[in-house]
Formats: C-alpha cells, sequence, structure tokens
C-alpha cells in the first residue's frame, strides 16, 4: 500500500509538471513523455513514444544532444544546456535541458532521465532587455562625443583667436599665405583626432 500511494504521488508530480519530463531508452527512443510535453511542443505523445527523440531536436543543435546523450549513457555528467526545438514542430521552444541517467533495480543505466524547462519567453525578455541597455550606452555614447566635440572646437576657436591676435594692425589683407595654411592644417587635424575618437567609442 505505501507502495501504491509513493508511486501514485510520483505519477501526480509528473502528470501535473510545468516542465517536459521524458525517459529515452539506450537506442535513443522515447520510453514516457509527461502532458507538459505536449504543451511546450504542439505534439501528441502518444504519436511520439516509441520513436527517435532526434527528430524533436533543431538539426543545428542535433550534434550538441547527441553527444549530451551519449555521455549519460556512458555513465557521465553533463551541464544544464540549451536546445532548439526542430522548426517543424508546431512550436518549437527554446528548452533548457537537465539530463542524468535512468538506472535499473540493480544500479545499471538503462537510458536517460530528462528535465526541460521553455525558456523561450525569458530569452526574448533577454534580448529585449540588452537591446534597451544598448540604447541607452549609445546615448550615453553621444553625449560624451558631443562634450569632446565640443572640447576640440573650443581649442580650435581658441587657436583661431590667438592667430588673429598675433596679427598687427590692419595687416589682415597680407597675411602670409604659410600662416592660412598653417591654422586650417591645426584645424584639421583637430578635426580628424574627433572622427577618429567618434568611430573608436561607436566600434567598441
Amino acid at each position: 500500500a505505501a507502495l501504491r500511494e509513493s508511486e501514485e504521488r510520483y505519477r501526480r508530480l509528473i502528470e501535473n509538471a510545468r516542465d517536459a519530463i521524458f525517459t529515452i531508452a539506450l537506442d535513443g527512443t522515447f520510453i514516457s513523455l509527461n502532458p507538459a510535453v505536449e504543451t511546450m511542443a504542439g505534439l501528441s505523445r502518444a504519436d511520439w513514444i516509441g520513436k527517435p527523440f532526434a527528430p524533436m531536436v533543431h538539426p543545428d543543435d542535433l550534434p550538441l544532444a547527441m553527444e549530451m546523450f551519449q555521455r549519460i549513457i556512458q555513465g557521465g555528467q553533463v551541464p544544464v544546456h540549451e536546445l532548439r526545438g526542430n522548426p517543424r514542430l508546431r512550436r518549437p521552444a527554446l528548452m533548457e535541458m537537465t539530463l542524468a541517467p535512468l538506472l535499473n533495480d540493480n544500479g545499471k543505466i538503462i537510458g536517460v532521465l530528462g528535465i526541460g524547462r521553455d525558456i523561450t519567453e525569458r530569452k526574448q525578455l533577454e534580448v529585449q532587455l540588452f537591446q534597451s541597455q544598448k540604447m541607452d550606452s549609445v546615448g550615453k555614447l553621444a553625449g560624451g562625443v558631443a562634450h569632446e566635440f565640443n572640447s576640440i572646437m573650443t581649442a580650435i576657436i581658441g587657436q583661431s583667436e590667438l592667430l588673429l591676435s598675433e596679427l598687427p594692425v590692419g595687416s589682415g589683407s597680407s597675411l602670409k599665405a604659410t600662416e592660412i595654411r598653417n591654422a586650417a592644417d591645426r584645424a584639421a587635424t583637430l578635426t580628424q583626432q574627433l572622427l577618429a575618437y567618434g568611430r573608436k567609442q561607436l566600434l567598441q
């Protein structure tokens, strides 16, 4: 009676869990799937029992999925990892997978026990947050560049005023061409420094 009660409690836990819980045989076919799998992937459990798990995984993520599966059935441990659902599924969710060996009464590995958590919405929120932070950084950068631009322009204006102050009264018309070129070169150099600084900051 105690055993039956324990098994029933375990069954209710599995059946009502929000995470996908499944078992896979050594040959890579599903032994069991809980109802959450149907909700997440938009599929029928009955259609997948006894079928390989590989078609459920995104083709680009399948090598990782197979590596994790082989490591488990060989007695190793695997980290929590992410797998995308196959685009052919009605709802190809992004899953955070936790795997453990499935043991028989003698402690022998007979398959894999997996728990998958749908993190699709969480990832989307993370991307939105990242974009928001990026735009905030761009705004701060623009403000910094504007400040540096003002500093450089102040220097240019100062240099121009200094050159003008050094000219003798009434000699504006006789200013040497070399002095004009020197003033222009100084302004061009400062402008190039501003542009280079702006490009460097934007690339970062």
